[in-house]
């Protein structure tokens, strides 16, 4: 016989995302179960730089920012051929350590179907055959979403295009290694070769590379290179440990900075990018969220923040619904899964509104940045003989213009004490 359980928010993906969307659920009081196919953040040695607008979200959601030791990058240095940072691992760590009621939040469990249900949606997991009836299925599930791709297969007789879209997911045209190392040189092990609050940035034809001094004495570094030909997330290479060793013989003896290289302790990925052209929502009952819907590369650092800033809208237009919908339903014993299906896909679109222009906007800055990085065309290589003349004060002009548009919780106020956020690095 198999179980059944109900709530009103299902999560699939146990990611920032998820993660971030499951505590602000229980901060306002509302049900939910997180399902994640995984342990919680595996740790791949990448690493996720913090805006401001994402420090004042998790500062209404009674997050310390400073509690994991995060490092303000204050020095950026750029070299030829010739924010504030912490590893991204830690990321879900802190978020699930501030939800109380861990019973909520389901590991090696993931999403295998999903089906209409008389007041929502029921969703049937890889345990046993276990289904699982809601009001709303989030899927904030990564690049290679189960929920997209179940999605897709619904819509492919009514809507083919859409259906096509999320199929494909994204494009990639670059992948990475990325890394963690010591901060220190193997002959002087108390000689650090990145100063604290430092980070570097160099820039070869083709390829180009990043590295930031972090928390507990670790540098974290990532190589980006140019793939021969584009590929589409759903046809996606699983890289080995053969092709790591590979890319490193090839471009290992690079210089990161001005007197070191890039290191062998490392993991490779794909670097997909894109936003979804097709709807966000399912009729009503699904909407996907992160990095399952957009995705930017990583060299700039937007990804992790825009899959925060998403959780937050999402909220923003569910959280109201879910918390003053009542069921007209006489049989008290059945579950109140109510609102409608109408008001939930209002609810979607408001959220994809909101989102989605802040989500082309970092896919296409990110974008450009990473073939300027990697000096993609003569015209690019030309323009960074310019960009040391540019001003600082309009690098920040634009970095302020998005991040004074970010959205904040609707439902909870500033957390911020007097002073802002240097009150509190000074603790």
């Amino acid at each position: 016989m198999q179980n059944k359980m109900t709530c009103k928010v299902i999560i699939a993906g146990g990611g920032v995302a998820g993660l971030t969307l499951a505590l602000t659920l229980e901060k306002a009081g509302v049900d939910y179960i997180l399902l994640e196919k995984r342990d919680i953040a595996p740790d791949v040695g990448a690493a996720m730089s913090i805006l401001p607008s994402t420090t004042i979200i998790h500062e209404q959601l009674g997050i310390d920012p400073f509690q994991d030791g995060i490092v303000d990058v204050r020095v950026r240095e750029h070299f030829d051929q010739n924010g504030r940072m912490f590893w991204r691992s830690n990321m879900p760590d802190i978020l699930l350590r501030s939800i109380k009621d861990k019973s909520k939040i389901r590991f090696r469990t993931g999403v295998v179907s999903f089906s209409k249900a008389e007041h929502g949606i029921r969703v049937t997991t890889d345990n046993g055959g276990e289904t699982i009836e809601g009001s709303v299925l989030v899927g904030a599930d990564g690049v290679n979403s189960t929920i997209r791709a179940l999605m897709a297969q619904s819509l492919k007789g009514e809507h083919p295009g859409a259906s096509e879209s999320l199929t494909k997911g994204f494009t990639a045209q670059y992948h990475t290694l990325v890394g963690t190392s010591h901060n220190h040189f193997q002959e002087n092990l108390k000689l650090p070769f990145l100063q604290s609050g430092h980070m570097h940035n160099v820039y070869y034809d083709g390829v180009s590379g990043f590295s930031v001094q972090g928390i507990r004495d670790r540098v974290f570094w990532c190589l980006l290179v140019k793939r021969e030909e584009e590929t589409n997330s759903n046809l996606a290479p699983r890289f080995t440990d053969a092709d790591c060793e590979a890319t490193i013989t090839k471009y290992g003896h690079l210089r990161l900075g001005g007197n070191y290289t890039f290191a062998i302790n490392a993991s490779m990925a794909l670097l997909e990018e894109g936003v979804m052209d097709a709807p966000w929502n399912h009729r009503g009952r699904v909407v996907l969220l992160g990095d399952s819907v957009h995705k930017a590369t990583i060299n700039i650092g937007l990804g992790g923040n825009l899959a925060v800033g998403g959780a937050c809208n999402l909220a923003n237009e569910l959280i109201p619904l879910l918390t003053t919908t009542t069921s007209s339903n006489s049989h008290a014993h059945l579950p109140v899964l109510l609102p409608s299906s109408e008001d939930l896909v209002d609810a979607f679109n408001r959220y994809e509104a909101k989102q989605r222009p802040r989500a082309n906007w970092c896919v296409a800055v990110s974008n450009l940045a990473m073939r300027f990085e990697t000096q993609e065309t003569w015209w690019l290589r030309v323009t960074r003989r310019l960009v040391p003349y540019i001003p600082e004060e309009a690098w920040v002009a634009v970095l302020v213009w998005y991040i004074a548009r970010a959205p904040r919780l609707d439902f909870l106020g500033s957390a911020l004490p007097s002073g802002g956020l240097e009150s509190r690095r000074g603790r």
